[in-house]
This record gives C-alpha cells, sequence and structure tokens, in this order.
C-alpha cells in the first residue's frame, strides 16, 4: 500500500474510531478535553509509524493502547506539576500587574482547575477582577450577556475551543492562545486577536486596543456573530454526512485493495 493509500485509511479509521477512542480515554483521565489530547496524541502516533510498519489487525485497539500509555504518562508528570503550579501562579500575577495596571476593565474569571485559589488571591488584590468558579445554564449567559470580549489564555494544547464558538453566537469576540486548535477559530484581525502563549504583555496591549477602541470592538463583534452562522445545527449536520460519506467511499475503495 502506498503512503498515500495509508494516510487515507489512517484518516477513515480515525473517523470511525475517534468517538469511541475519546470515551474510552474520557473515562481514564476523567477529563474529555484531556482526553481529546491524548487521542490525537495515538493519532500522530499513528501517522508517524503505520506508514512504515503497516496498519494493525485491529487499529482500533492500538489507538487506545497508545492513548493509555500517553494518559499513565502525563498523570505521572501531573504530580510534579502540581507542585510547581502555586509558584507559576504566582508568577503569572506579577506578570499581570505588569503588564496591565491601569487597564480600566473588570476581568471575569469562569472555570476551575489547580490555579482557582491563585486566581481569588488576586481577585483580593484587585477590584476589578471576580473569580465564577464553574459557570453553567443561567449564570453563563448572564455573563456573556456583561462582556465585551472572551479571553482564552490558554497555555495547554486546545482542542477546538467550543468556548471560543458559544461567544461568537453572542456576538463576542476573541482573544486567544496561538496554540493547539484555537488558531483555527479566531480569525486574527476579523473575529478577534491571538496572543503568544504566557506572553501578558502582548494580552494586556491587545485588551488596552480594544478598550479604547469602541469602534474596533462592534466591528469584531459583527464579524464573529456572522463567523457563528457557519456552525449551526443544520450546517453542522451537512459537514458530518459529507464526513460519513467519506469514509463510505474510503472504506469501500479499501475492500476493493
Amino acid at each position: 500500500m502506498s503512503a498515500t493509500d495509508t494516510n487515507k485509511a489512517i484518516d477513515a479509521v480515525w473517523r470511525i474510531e475517534s468517538p469511541r477512542l475519546i470515551a474510552g480515554l474520557a473515562r481514564v483521565v476523567r477529563d474529555v478535553g484531556l482526553a481529546e489530547d491524548l487521542a490525537h496524541d495515538a493519532l500522530v502516533a499513528a501517522l508517524e509509524q503505520w506508514p512504515e510498519s503497516g496498519i494493525p489487525r485491529n487499529p482500533g485497539a492500538w489507538l487506545m493502547a497508545t492513548g493509555r500509555h500517553r494518559a499513565i504518562d502525563l498523570l505521572r508528570r501531573r504530580t510534579l506539576l502540581e507542585r510547581k503550579h502555586q509558584e507559576l501562579g504566582y508568577e503569572l500575577e506579577i506578570a499581570q500587574d505588569a503588564a496591565a495596571p491601569d487597564l480600566d476593565v473588570r476581568l471575569d474569571i469562569a472555570g476551575t482547575g489547580e490555579l482557582l485559589d491563585e486566581c481569588r488571591v488576586a481577585a483580593a488584590r484587585d477590584a476589578r477582577i471576580r473569580v465564577h468558579g464553574f459557570v453553567a445554564g443561567d449564570a453563563k449567559e448572564a455573563l456573556f450577556g456583561e462582556s465585551h470580549v472572551l479571553v482564552c489564555p490558554s497555555t495547554w494544547w486546545e482542542v477546538t475551543g467550543i468556548v471560543i464558538l458559544e461567544a461568537y453566537a453572542r456576538g463576542l469576540p476573541a482573544i486567544g492562545s496561538r496554540i493547539g486548535g484555537i488558531p483555527e477559530v479566531i480569525d486574527h484581525g476579523r473575529t478577534g486577536f491571538l496572543v503568544r502563549p504566557g506572553d501578558a504583555g502582548e494580552l494586556g496591549a491587545r485588551l488596552r486596543e480594544l478598550a479604547s477602541n469602541r469602534g474596533l470592538l462592534q466591528t469584531l463583534a459583527k464579524s464573529a456573530l456572522a463567523h457563528a452562522g457557519g456552525n449551526r445545527v443544520d450546517t453542522m449536520a451537512a459537514r458530518l454526512a459529507g464526513i460519513y460519506a467519506e469514509v463510505r467511499d474510503a472504506v469501500g475503495r479499501r475492500r476493493d485493495i
């Protein structure tokens, strides 16, 4: 089988096996987002190894085993990372204070994680910061309604950035890190801005730009809302039907080989 045929076969396998793979890994790590990351790591490994070693007899089991091995390695490293989180959190506070001490905006932090306590410490020191923890339902809608821009300053590899699409649907532009799948969602300069991961200075500069230029903010908001139209249920359903058709055709060609 040629490299091109192998890649097509890998693509077909991925489309078929990825939902089951992600679900299985989520049961191991108890985090859907992390499970998606591990599944994509397994896909990368397949793209690197299968063209030379050939497609395994049970490709789904191969992907699951690879993902689980990476999960075990990640959980082992997490213990060390947790010890450093407190130090890193305070360094982030210092960087934020230095980057935007005079920025006349309110920062609402929503979500949970290891740095939640550090965020609360920062909020206690700065009246511009409010920490909400996990939000959903009416509370989430209210928070979107009070906001002018979504900030997603991830330093971890994000697969999709669903919250960005949710913001677009409510007419909010986004500022996000240039990492993982976020650049595929944010159209830099049109629906928001991309910044270097961990660069508080660049993030502060973009926030200042939007805080001082309401015309730009409104232009980005209109583009974000227009972008959301391409992610409606009927549009996504049509795309999904097209993917199933591609998988069906790819599997049919493989059987003919």
